[in-house]
């Protein structure tokens, strides 16, 4: 008899609840599948297209 697996998907915002989750509680998860996240939430302005989300996510060497 097999067992059902746990399959988390998301892309954004949503992989950065997958991917938290993923590393929070890794027995609840058997894959994740994560698109285009933000999991490095204290150098992202330093990434790719990261400045423009600033805005967003509020500038993350801002000691307020």
């Amino acid at each position: 008899m097999m067992g059902g697996k746990t399959i988390a998907m998301g892309g954004g915002n949503g992989g950065l609840l997958v991917g938290a989750t993923e590393n929070e509680y890794p027995e609840l998860i058997d894959c994740a599948v994560i698109g285009h996240p933000v999991l490095d939430v204290l150098r992202y302005d330093k990434l790719y297209v990261g400045k423009y989300w600033v805005k967003e996510y509020e500038d993350p060497n801002d000691p307020k």
